[in-house]
């Protein structure tokens, strides 16, 4: 009801805020990218694209400057100050350097997030879900659901039965 309206109003009041303070420079969180030089980029010219989120990149590291276990200049970016996430943008079958990454920053305060690039697929209505609090990577979907196919079926039924009968 009435509750309801004034608090859905309140957040949107407070969503519109959020962004204008963000858009002056307030209320930003810095973050460092370690990829691949084409997801670097990639990443770092769509967050600017997008300055409402409020996400800036601070500095990148090339995953392959990043050799291991010397995270040094990665660590010591991160000891200067001011860095709220870490972003590790590699392909999937890099998994040994997620997990390198990862542990030379257990004992930051940094948030880490993985961006899979999932570039070298061909990907067809792709999508990421999130089941029983897993997140599942959609490679390839119809985008009909259960109830769609149905009307799709039943449409497809009635116009072969109008066909046959003109």
């Amino acid at each position: 009801g009435l509750g309801g309206g004034i608090l859905l109003a309140g957040r949107i009041v407070l969503r519109i805020f959020q962004r204008q303070m963000r858009l002056r420079g307030f209320n930003l969180r810095r973050l460092i990218i370690v990829g691949s030089s084409e997801m670097t980029e990639r990443l770092t010219r769509r967050l600017a694209d997008n300055p409402w989120t409020g996400l800036v990149v601070a500095a990148s590291f090339s995953a392959e400057e990043t050799v291991a276990p010397d995270f040094t200049a990665l660590l010591a970016r991160i000891r200067a100050g001011n860095i709220d996430q870490v972003w590790i943008a590699v392909p999937l079958k890099e998994e040994e350097r997620i997990h390198q990454v990862q542990h030379a920053l257990r004992h930051t305060t940094v948030y880490i997030r993985y961006v899979p690039d999932i570039s070298s697929f061909s990907l067809l209505n792709h999508s990421v879900s999130d089941i029983a609090g897993l997140p599942v990577i959609n490679l390839s979907s119809s985008g009909m659901d259960s109830l769609d196919r149905l009307a799709k079926t039943v449409e497809d039924k009635l116009l072969a039965l109008l066909i046959v009968f003109l």
